[in-house]
């Protein structure tokens, strides 16, 4: 589960960790924008801890009156041409919000995303991350 409002960068050089258990895939750097004004790059530890795989109402950024705490997905279709990601948005265990995102794969982009930024990036990298596994992207 990664937080909802973790802004995934790219993948932590040297980490190591390219897994199907992880949240995103990889382990991911980024930005901490709970407070929208004032975003900020976490350490190693809060990055591995919270923002990629913990639930976040553990972190002292996550905003008191913060709505989903974690963020899951999973590929649910992929053909040649396109591609299903189901997500589920959690606050303490519980689903809040779910859907699925479609991606084609020919023209390599979303055809409908989230409305959320920080989902909409998480599933971009999760995407980036499954299609690297696969050995279908660099």
């Amino acid at each position: 589960m990664a937080c909802p409002y973790f802004y995934p960068a790219e993948p932590m050089a040297g980490s190591g960790a390219r897994h199907a258990m992880l949240p995103l895939g990889d382990i991911y750097c980024g930005e901490c924008r709970a407070d929208a004004v004032h975003p900020f790059l976490p350490d190693h530890h809060v990055l591995l801890s919270c923002c990629n795989l913990g639930y976040a109402h553990e972190c002292r950024q996550f905003p008191a009156n913060g709505g989903a705490d974690a963020a899951r997905f999973r590929i649910a279709r992929h053909s040649d041409a396109s591609l299903r990601i189901d997500y589920v948005l959690e606050k303490n265990h519980h689903p809040l919000e779910h859907g699925a995102l479609e991606y084609d794969v020919l023209a390599d982009r979303f055809i409908n995303g989230h409305t959320n930024a920080f989902v909409q990036r998480q599933a971009e990298a999760y995407l980036k991350s499954y299609l690297r596994r696969r050995g279908e992207c660099a």
